[in-house]
């Protein structure tokens, strides 16, 4: 099989084939009253999500051994949160219950170190780069911390139904660092974009508001991209490129704030009039701007 049509298999096809069987699984298990209580439908959301990134990458790339690749476990600890956050979420909507969710940012905080450090390289080849750990471990923490707030507080001003879309933009950036580092991350990034890109548009197609609990997890993919394409580079990128790669959901989210009373069309256009101007911001200067210095 040509490479092209194996990328096409492993990063479009098999994602976007279990991603929608994931959806399906999920919308079948809604309509019963006992998967519902336990939020089945959300649960299997988030690791169908998870396991249609996990085979595109074992079956293009083989089990997970770089260290890049290893940012694939600690995601499940991000689509646990996912989970639990939705049942938690059910039980605070009773009337007359209430229920101490705090907790749950204790699991982010968590999720976000854990999945920091396995980012991070190590070993004796990276020694000249160990001086850079401690500020991007924390970076990459915050990042992932901060978006999944953003997007968990967005979720909860009537933006359900597409705040999604804001995390799908977010993966421009990093699949277009990806594209200017090597094959391997990008065929990996690409299947992520198609996972989300399947949630997005059949929750959009069937109005489940439900599908954007995946927002948090699928933002801390896009993370993990952009820390292995800081340390799989030897190109020296501005601090502020990163910034915009990093913080795209969270900027959004801020400026959807300051528009919360304003009609939803209009939310909704300037929301991807920002995501569109950062993303063609950082694909001018990854790929186009260096084409063009040649």
């Amino acid at each position: 099989m040509p490479f092209d049509q194996t990328v096409l298999l492993w990063s479009i096809l098999v994602p976007v084939v279990i991603a929608t069987g994931a959806f399906a699984l999920g919308r079948i298990a809604s309509r019963f009253p006992r998967y519902k209580k336990a939020r089945i439908d959300i649960f299997t959301f988030a690791f169908g999500w998870w396991v249609s990134i996990a085979i595109a990458l074992y079956g293009r790339q083989g089990w997970p051994q770089a260290e890049w690749q290893l940012c694939l476990w600690p995601l499940i600890i991000w689509a646990v949160f996912v989970w639990l956050s939705s049942v938690v979420n059910l039980s605070v909507e009773r009337p007359g219950h209430s229920t101490d969710s705090s907790w749950r940012w204790m699991l982010v905080a968590v999720a976000s170190g854990l999945t920091s450090l396995t980012c991070l390289p190590r070993g004796e080849i990276w020694t000249d780069s160990y001086h850079l750990h401690g500020p991007w471990g924390v970076l990459l923490t915050l990042a992932m911390l901060i978006n999944a707030w953003s997007l968990d507080c967005m979720a909860r001003r009537n933006t359900e139904r597409w705040v999604l879309l804001v995390t799908l933009a977010s993966f421009g950036g990093p699949v277009a660092l990806a594209a200017a580092t090597y094959g391997s991350l990008t065929e990996w990034s690409v299947a992520m974009v198609s996972g989300t890109l399947v949630f997005s548009v059949a929750g959009l197609l069937v109005r489940d508001s439900q599908v954007c609990a995946i927002a948090p997890l699928a933002a801390a993919a896009g993370t993990c991209i952009i820390a292995a394409g800081r340390f799989q580079t030897f190109q020296d990128y501005p601090a502020w490129i990163y910034g915009l790669m990093l913080f795209l959901p969270a900027c959004v989210a801020s400026l959807d704030f300051a528009l919360r009373k304003q009609p939803t069309w209009q939310r909704v256009l300037i929301a991807s009039t920002v995501s569109s101007t950062l993303i063609a911001t950082c694909i001018w200067y990854l790929l186009i701007r260096q084409t063009e210095s040649w």
